[in-house]
C-alpha cells in the first residue's frame, strides 16, 4: 500500500474512532464525511452500512488510485475505528467514477439523477488477473 493511502486509511480511522454514529473531516489530503447504520440497499433495509456521502481528494491526488486502492483495503479488512461492517456505500457519485467502480471493484450502481454505489463486503476482494 502507498505512502498515501496509508495516510488516509489512518485518517479514516481516528475520525471513525473519535466519533459516533456519523463524522466529517477535512485536512490538506482530503475531505470526507461518513456514516455507519441501516441504509436501503437492493430493497432491503442492511444493518452495518459504512456509508460515505462526500468524498474529495486534493487536486495533486485525484486520478492516481488512491480511492480504489482505500476501498480494496477496506474490502479486504472490513473494520475501522473498532467497528465492523458489512457493506460499503457511496452516495452521489459521478458517473465516471461509478463506472470505475464497477469494472475495478464490482460495487453496483443505481443510476439515475444521483448515483449511488455500493458492495458487499466479503472480507477478501477477488482480484482480477
Amino acid at each position: 500500500m502507498r505512502k498515501l493511502t496509508k495516510s488516509l486509511l489512518l485518517d479514516l480511522h481516528k475520525s471513525i474512532a473519535t466519533n459516533g454514529q456519523r463524522g466529517e473531516f477535512s485536512n490538506d489530503r482530503w475531505t470526507l464525511t461518513w456514516r455507519f447504520g441501516t441504509r436501503r440497499i437492493e430493497n432491503a433495509a442492511r444493518e452495518g452500512v459504512f456509508s460515505i456521502h462526500n468524498i474529495t481528494l486534493a487536486g495533486q491526488s485525484r486520478g492516481q488510485g488512491y480511492l480504489t486502492e482505500l476501498l480494496r483495503h477496506i474490502d479486504e479488512c472490513p473494520h475501522l475505528g473498532g467497528r465492523r461492517f458489512g457493506w460499503v456505500y457511496l452516495e452521489q457519485v459521478n458517473f465516471r467514477l461509478a463506472g470505475h467502480l464497477g469494472r475495478e471493484l464490482q460495487y453496483k450502481a443505481d443510476h439515475g439523477l444521483v448515483i449511488d454505489c455500493w458492495r458487499q463486503v466479503t472480507g477478501q476482494l477477488e482480484m482480477k488477473l
